[in-house]
């Protein structure tokens, strides 16, 4: 499934964003070494149903991969997603003193590292020459993509998942 699309756009009630895919899979690679469980499990609350179900051997029934798609749904897992962005993901962040390139020895290694993951982070990949160095630009992200999570668990609705490239 390397074969992403270049953004991947969600939609819930009035919020409608996107994030660039290299964007998002740096993001959830340094999330992975802070607490793999939790990359774990926002890598599927973010994904399109589909995928959790091939990951997990479930039937797929009818889905398509290529159709727009409910995210995978879970309250408890996004209840506890939602609190350790808020206790562990976003304090590290704030508390690094390199920029994400220097954190992983430049761009390069970055790059290398986030396309030779494995288990699910396999689907994790940067495609571009370029991702966004400042820690802050992934601050906001895991801001945005909280701010999804609370809103996905306040209607009890799945985010609904749009490949765009």
């Amino acid at each position: 499934m390397n074969t992403m699309p270049l953004d991947i756009r969600y939609k819930i009630e009035n919020i409608d964003t996107y994030f660039r895919k290299d964007e998002l899979s740096v993001l959830l690679f340094y999330i992975k070494g802070i607490n793999n469980d939790l990359a774990t499990k926002l890598y599927f609350l973010l994904e399109k149903e589909i995928a959790f179900r091939l990951e997990n051997h479930l039937n797929i029934g009818d889905l398509d991969a290529f159709n727009n798609m409910l995210a995978h749904f879970d309250a408890g897992d996004i209840e506890e997603s939602i609190q350790l962005i808020t206790n562990q993901v976003i304090p590290s962040l704030k508390n690094e003193t390199l920029n994400i390139w220097e954190k992983y020895g430049g761009f390069d290694n970055l790059k290398d590292e986030v396309n030779n993951g494995n288990d699910w982070s396999f689907n994790l990949s940067i495609n571009q020459e370029y991702v966004p160095e400042d820690i802050d630009y992934y601050i906001d992200m895991i801001i945005e993509i909280k701010e999804l999570l609370q809103k996905s668990l306040n209607l009890n609705t799945p985010i609904l998942v749009i490949y765009e490239d």
